[in-house]
Parts: C-alpha cells; sequence; structure tokens
C-alpha cells in the first residue's frame, strides 16, 4: 500500500473523529481508490450508514467487497451480512456464508457467531449443530455475548 493512501486514510479517521463525514469521505475515497482495504471498508460503512453521502446499500456493498477481496474481515463481515439480509444485493446466504467463513478464519468474532448461526439454523450451509458449537466456542472466547447467548441452542437442535 502507498504511503500516499496510508495518509489520506489517517486524514480521514482525523476529520471523522472531528464530525466533519463530507471531508472525511472524501479522504477516504482518496484512499479506498489507492486501494486501501480499511479506508475502502470505511467507506463502505458510510455509504451503508449514510454518514457523509446519501444512504446506499450497493455502493456499500461495492466497497465492502473491494476491501472483502483484500482479505479485510471487518469488510468480509460486512459483505456478508448484505448477503444474508438481501441489502444492495439479491439475498443470498451460501455468499453469505462463504463471506462470513473468510472473515471466521481470521478469527472475527461477529463472523464466527454469524457462521455459528447459519451452521445452526442450515442458512447457506447443510445445518450442524455441532459446527455451529465449534463456531460460538471460538466466538465466545474471543469474547462475543451473542455466542455466549447462543451456545446453548446447540443442545436443543
Amino acid at each position: 500500500m502507498s504511503s500516499e493512501a496510508e495518509e489520506h486514510y489517517r486524514r480521514a479517521w482525523q476529520l471523522e473523529s472531528a464530525g466533519d463525514m463530507t471531508a472525511a469521505v472524501a479522504a477516504y475515497r482518496a484512499a479506498a481508490e489507492l486501494g486501501h482495504a480499511a479506508a475502502q471498508c470505511n467507506l463502505g460503512a458510510c455509504y451503508y450508514e449514510g454518514r457523509g453521502v446519501p444512504q446506499d446499500a450497493a455502493a456499500a456493498v461495492l466497497w465492502f467487497r473491494r476491501a472483502a477481496e483484500q482479505g479485510d474481515a471487518l469488510a468480509q463481515d460486512n459483505l456478508a451480512l448484505r448477503y444474508f439480509h438481501g441489502e444492495g444485493v439479491p439475498r443470498n446466504e451460501a455468499q453469505a456464508a462463504h463471506w462470513f467463513a473468510l472473515a471466521a478464519a481470521q478469527n472475527h468474532p461477529p463472523a464466527l457467531t454469524m457462521l455459528g448461526c447459519c451452521y445452526l439454523e442450515g442458512r447457506g450451509v447443510s445445518r450442524d449443530p455441532a459446527a455451529a458449537r465449534v463456531y460460538f466456542t471460538r466466538a465466545a472466547a474471543l469474547g462475543d455475548p451473542l455466542a455466549v447467548q447462543n451456545l446453548p441452542l446447540c443442545d436443543r437442535s
């Protein structure tokens, strides 16, 4: 990654922290267009939430995908959620499970929990309560409270 991209990203973070979302989005975009994965993910979040730009789920997906394809776990999780809920893309639980699995492989707690839910309910993957328990246990060990809450559900399945 270029030092120019990193400079734009740091500036965007400072601007966002100061509450200037319009300028922050411009700086995130400059870094994102230079291939900065975290900036791409943050720009996707801006579009998804309508912070500094009009809310646009399809634009959010575009930026989440660019960062996800570079291996950014947060972006992979965000992209998975868009597929899971059909926001900005057609609903596709198999694609959601795929992106959750990539983020889970990096021990991203929310993705571990959501992948556990996919296995528990058979959404996008074959139903497998034992696999769900593995993912919930990993997420719980990393402090995810939803995973802790979901663990007992594996015994009822």
